[in-house]
């Protein structure tokens, strides 16, 4: 098998309150593969951004953040470059499309000036030379009548369009790894679709790695590969898309696929997760999904569960005592 591009090991990312140490991200380890898209799917505050942000380097300067752990880039272990090496890396062969473009780009700089900023820095180009690029990346985020919207401000901009934009600052340097923050939050469902649709398509063209976080399912299968599903800072299920979505094993993935709005289905029919995300100061000290779990057993408000593969194979894991007993004893 190839090396994936970018590996996390025991990922940890903790924040300090006035009790201790509390972690938001917890023992993550993830493979990202080259031209794969993953998507990091969950509630909020399941830890889906903070992963993001640890791997890319952007948490460990925060006061009172603790990161442990290891981030491989192919034979780089981020976490020990300091910061003037990551700024090599970081917005050049990483980069990264934030949550919200209107906090995310700058209001009183041109669009022009802020999608050549990298291409200056990382790549030495001149001004004139970076204003040509931006223009070509703004066509291949499909802005209509891209040079003249150059010297444009962002409240100039739609919200699709100033995606688009980020889109296109992210892309500049030609990264080999992209992680998008739910890049269609607030947008309609029109506009959503055609931001996936030029996400996936220009992945395909210029083979980098997607790491999609959304908490959107609907979302998930237009687009994935395969998809790590996070719950209380921790992965509870990894699978390829058509298998987990045929045959999800974590009681928390099937609750997600439940309430998802379907066509087909009267809107009573939906499924609401009863409860809420924890947070980090009061996480259950075994499974964390045990207070809202149908299947809660005495074991699960005891011992905390291991991510397990199910026997026979090694792409589909679950973090789950009561799925993965009864899977070992079906296969034996």
């Amino acid at each position: 098998m190839a090396q994936p591009i970018i590996s996390i090991r025991n990922l940890t990312t903790a924040f300090k309150l006035r009790s201790g140490w509390f972690p938001a991200v917890r023992d993550v380890s993830l493979d990202v593969e080259r031209n794969e898209t993953l998507c990091l799917v969950g509630e909020s505050g399941c830890g889906k951004s903070i992963t993001a942000m640890s791997a890319m380097g952007l948490m460990r300067t925060v006061k009172g953040c603790r990161v442990t752990g290891e981030v491989w880039f192919e034979d780089l272990d981020l976490t020990k470059l300091d910061e003037h090496a990551m700024r090599t890396i970081r917005g050049n062969r990483l980069a990264m499309i934030f949550q919200e473009p209107m906090t995310s780009l700058n209001p009183v700089l041109p669009i022009g000036q802020q999608v050549g900023e990298p291409l200056m820095f990382h790549r030495g180009m001149t001004r004139h030379e970076a204003d040509e690029e931006a223009v070509r990346l703004l066509e291949l985020v499909k802005i209509p009548d891209a040079r003249r919207r150059l010297n444009q401000y962002p409240h100039q901009f739609s919200g699709g369009m100033r995606q688009r934009v980020m889109i296109a600052m992210a892309l500049a340097c030609g990264p080999d790894v992209l992680f998008a923050d739910e890049p269609t939050t607030a947008l309609d469902v029109t506009i959503q679709s055609q931001v996936l649709a030029l996400l996936d398509e220009i992945r395909e063209e210029h083979a980098f790695a997607l790491v999609l976080i959304t908490h959107d399912m609907g979302v998930v299968a237009t687009i994935a590969d395969r998809v790590a599903v996070m719950y209380g800072g921790e992965i509870v299920e990894l699978a390829k898309t058509s298998v987990l979505f045929k045959s999800p094993r974590h009681p928390y993935t099937e609750a997600l696929l439940k309430a998802i709005p379907r066509s087909d289905q009267d809107t009573k029919d939906l499924c609401a997760i009863e409860g809420q995300v924890p947070p980090i100061y009061d996480m259950p000290p075994a499974c964390r999904f045990a207070p809202r779990c149908e299947l809660r057993e005495e074991i699960c408000v005891e011992e905390h569960p291991d991510l397990r593969t199910r026997r026979g194979g090694k792409t589909h894991l679950t973090r789950c005592h009561v799925r993965n007993r009864v899977s070992r004893r079906s296969a034996a």
